[in-house]
């Protein structure tokens, strides 16, 4: 009962998937034990609860989520002027001291940072010794961050790890050196990223979203190692509902909904994007599947990436390059027009 009152404050009834257990159910079990030291012993009691169903369980973890996701986001700006009034752009790895903030949440901070800079970042903040430091490390363009931080042992105190991630722990007067042993070790595998480009791995119609959705069901789940595709989606033209085309959604609007025919399209905290492009009716939409369960409806949808009017091109991923190859080499074996 306990489990039921966290799915119900997630607005999950009869099906569950991947994507609600990573971005739902999971930031708020893992909430509690980046705040609070005991934290963890929060989630474990919501789980383990098998009692009279009370929803204030669910709504407790929920609560402590929402503190967490603000926190972050007032975390992310102060670390965000930390680099700019240190003059930090360009550093390679961006490895930044942030005063007292929760070690908690270093790790989503270095995330952040590490997908906006597209380069390795490690964040450190205060412990209760005054003289260690506290880290976690998030990797980007193929840098092995285990790998790297062997290559710089000597400025560690303690530190643990793999190619994506690691938690580190330093002396703080070893930090300057420890930052020049980084920059002086790294190695990248990719090449830095293009900002504005956007790929998409396959193409297909509006009309197609329901087939395709069933035929990727044959795939899941996606995640990590078995990435989301990435669809270029012709023709989205948008029918209304409730007499309106969109929905703004969001305490500040932010997030737009789109209603197409047969389906409804996602644009997380880019409202204002659709709004400035004058409101297209038929737009050509970059994004991912997915279906949204209420009730006992079923909406299938786009997680919208980006969105064109039809006259701008957009370019196909090497994934979906190789795709495409391997598809003119069957049809020419099986004798068809390649």
């Amino acid at each position: 009962t306990g489990l039921a009152s966290l799915l119900s404050i997630c607005e999950i009834s009869k099906h569950v998937s991947a994507s609600d257990i990573g971005f739902r159910i999971g930031p708020m079990l893992n909430a509690p034990g980046r705040l609070y030291d005991d934290g963890a012993r929060k989630s474990v009691e919501v789980l383990t609860y098998n009692s009279k169903y009370d929803e204030s369980k669910g709504k407790e973890l929920f609560n402590i989520n929402a503190e967490r996701k603000e926190i972050v986001a007032k975390s992310v700006e102060r670390t965000k002027n930390v680099i700019i009034q240190n003059c930090l752009f360009g550093d390679e790895p961006m490895i930044v001291y942030v005063p007292q903030i929760p070690e908690g949440i270093v790790g989503i901070l270095a995330g952040r940072i590490a997908e906006d800079l597209n380069t390795p970042t490690i964040i450190f903040t205060d412990t209760d010794e005054p003289n260690i430091l506290k880290g976690s490390g998030r990797s980007a363009r193929g840098v092995h961050l285990k790998n790297l931080l062997d290559s710089c042992s000597e400025y560690i105190y303690k530190y643990g790890g793999h190619a994506e991630a690691a938690g580190i722990s330093i002396e703080r007067s070893k930090l300057d050196e420890f930052i020049c042993a980084m920059q002086e070790h790294i190695e990248f595998t990719e090449e830095t990223k293009d900002d504005d480009a956007v790929y998409y791995d396959l193409e297909i119609d509006a009309k197609d979203i329901k087939p395709t959705m069933l035929e990727l069901d044959k795939f899941a789940p996606f995640g990590n190692g078995n990435p989301d595709i990435v669809f270029k989606i012709n023709n989205y033209r948008l029918s209304p509902r409730y007499s309106s085309y969109y929905k703004l959604m969001g305490a500040d609007d932010s997030t737009i909904k789109l209603f197409g025919v047969g389906s409804s399209a996602l644009w997380f905290n880019e409202s204002q994007k659709y709004l400035n492009m004058k409101e297209p009716k038929q737009l050509t939409l970059i994004g991912k599947l997915s279906r949204n369960y209420f009730k006992d409806t079923v909406d299938y949808q786009v997680e919208i990436i980006d969105a064109k009017d039809d006259s701008v091109k957009v370019e196909k991923s090497a994934l979906g390059k190789r795709l495409e190859e391997m598809a003119k080499k069957r049809r020419l074996k099986e004798g068809e027009p390649a």
